[in-house]
């Protein structure tokens, strides 16, 4: 169970490691340090999101006129 878990997971840490710049947190104060792990975590968010859609994955948001 633990290494279902951790093979899941491991590869969000790897790309923000790798493709982000590291999970470097410089700020001072628990709610600043917050906010730039949630900016990070969005980012990351995004990024998944284009590669599904590049894969055929998931279908565009984006509606053409």
């Amino acid at each position: 169970m633990k290494s279902q878990i951790r093979c899941k997971i491991e590869h969000v840490f790897g790309c923000v490691e790798n493709s982000m710049g590291g999970p470097e947190q410089e700020y001072i104060g628990r709610n600043r340090n917050a906010t730039g792990i949630g900016l990070s975590n969005i980012a990351y968010n995004f990024l998944r999101y284009i590669q599904l859609i590049k894969l055929g994955r998931v279908p565009s948001m984006a509606k053409c006129a």
